[in-house]
């Protein structure tokens, strides 16, 4: 079984990443920091559910909701700190320049 604290990190890494492929390249910053919160929300209450996979002990809301937040901040942190600066996520990242529709594309500002 994977360490939880290793999972927390890959599904930090990971959901910036993931935010790319999903939104459009103009969309708002909003909508994108919308999207990694909701993808975080998930990421941390999934792990939660796998951390008491199999054990007798009952699923601790507070403690999916402490991994939720774990990965947004480091998801943020990662964008911020390595992918954007070696352009890897980002408006003009190897992500969005690869895949430039999603959700979000019809920005006014961008039209």
């Amino acid at each position: 079984m994977i360490d939880l604290n290793w999972l927390l990190l890959l599904t930090g890494t990971v959901l910036p990443i993931l935010t790319g492929l999903v939104t459009a390249r103009v969309a708002h910053p909003g909508l994108k920091a919308v999207v990694l919160a909701a993808l975080s929300a998930v990421a941390g209450l999934l792990n939660e559910l796998y951390s008491v996979a199999g054990d007798t002990t009952a699923y601790d809301w507070s403690a999916g909701g402490a991994n939720a937040v774990t990965v947004f901040l480091l998801g943020v942190g990662l964008h911020y700190g390595l992918l954007k600066p070696t352009g890897i996520t980002g408006s003009e990242g190897g992500v969005q320049r690869a895949v430039p529709a999603g959700i979000g594309g019809g920005h006014p500002e961008h039209a």
